[in-house]
């Protein structure tokens, strides 16, 4: 034990730095560890005009950039937190991730705290962090347009969620793999707010569940862990089908929301081809009345397992679709986008570069189409 912390007091007093990739960690034996790292996005968008009195424009930002720490006091005992830095000048760091969780077995783990609903595969593509390709400003995909907040089939479905983060929101969790990792499960209760007490609209607590099948005799693999992850980059041969479903009560609403998703992703040796279907369905979509949407989702990618002198290229094509229904309160008309994306992942999934093409279209027809093209870079350490 003395050994362990003379090694983190070596590790304290060098600071900070990238000897293995991602993060600093400091292993203090006995089941304790420490990580902590910083991760980013930075990007730059040649934005089409989206009417006819609107220009086009280059739009420059730096729309995320976080801090995270996690840890373990015991072999059971674990946590974890991540705080985005905020855009606008003279405001604090904000906790958008906080949980809890007793690792008591791989059948079985327990987690309370503000993190990531288990809702559906691509329920966080929306945000820009996506693996496989970034998001283009005001697409279907991109919660951020406020137009789009409540009508973007891919977000969040629950009422209550974390402040400068669509995909997270308070709950308690239980989930585990049974069968040798053949099943997985999520088992999640979500916090009910009373967004507006003087009108009498109250949120109710939120209901969850989730199941994966991996066919493991077939020697595929699910996703190990508790986040669901877009790609490993051929260090596993996945094969996972999701199941959600999500139910939650606000006021005189009910949100039902039903989700599928399927990933494969095969290392063929010289290349790993990898793809994703995603088919949602709301009704009453995040407890409002007749707020019913439906989205379909087809994304892959191949991954050319040859480094060059940035990294490991890889090319990627997306379709996503948004259909309201014609009895939905916003709008009634689809809007689907296009997309195509060169990356080079420079380290892992977290440090890449990628330049995509997003192609928007609108069935409205006061609503122009358009096409986007994103530089982006992130960072991961």
């Amino acid at each position: 034990m003395k050994k362990s912390y003379l090694a983190a007091a070596a590790i304290l007093g060098a600071g900070i730095f990238a000897g293995q990739a991602h993060a600093a960690k400091i292993d203090l034996g006995d089941g304790k560890s420490f990580i902590f790292g910083f991760r980013g996005k930075i990007n730059a968008t040649y934005k089409a005009k989206r009417d006819n009195d609107d220009k086009a424009d280059l739009v420059l930002g730096v729309p995320d950039t976080r801090i995270y720490a996690k840890g373990s006091i015991s072999k059971i005992f674990k946590w974890g937190w991540q705080a985005e830095l905020t855009r606008n000048a003279g405001a604090n760091p904000e906790i958008i991730d906080a949980f809890v969780l007793l690792d008591f077995a791989k059948e079985f783990k327990l987690m309370a705290g503000a993190y990531k609903l288990p809702f559906q595969l691509n329920s966080g593509i929306y945000m820009g962090w996506s693996l496989l390709m970034p998001v283009g400003i005001g697409s279907v995909l991109d919660v951020r347009d406020v137009a789009n907040n409540n009508n973007n089939p891919f977000a969040n479905p629950a009422r209550d969620r974390m402040p400068r983060s669509g995909s997270r929101s308070p709950q308690i969790t239980a989930w585990g793999k049974v069968a040798d990792g053949l099943f997985k499960y999520y088992l999640t209760l979500v916090d009910g707010t009373d967004e507006d007490p003087g009108a009498g609209v109250e949120t109710k607590t939120g209901y969850g569940v989730r199941v994966e099948f991996a066919p493991v005799m077939a020697g595929y693999k699910g996703h190990p862990g508790y986040t669901l992850k877009e790609t490993y980059l051929g260090k596993q041969n996945t094969l996972a089908l999701g199941l959600s479903y999500f139910t939650q009560k606000n006021g005189n609403a009910t949100n039902k929301s039903l989700g599928v998703d399927l990933m494969w992703e095969q290392n063929l040796g010289a290349v790993t081809p990898n793809l994703q279907i995603g088919y949602v369905d709301h009704k009453d979509f995040r407890g409002v009345q007749d707020n019913d949407i439906k989205g379909l989702l087809f994304q892959g990618q191949v991954l050319f397992n040859q480094k060059t002198m940035l990294g490991k290229p890889a090319i990627t094509v997306r379709w996503a679709q948004a259909d309201p229904g014609t009895n939905n309160i916003n709008s009634g008309y689809k809007a689907s986008t296009l997309g195509v994306a060169g990356q080079l992942y420079v380290k892992g999934v977290g440090n890449r570069i990628s330049l995509a093409v997003d192609q928007v279209k609108n069935d409205d027809p006061n609503v122009k189409d358009y096409t986007d093209i994103t530089l982006a870079l992130w960072y991961f350490f």
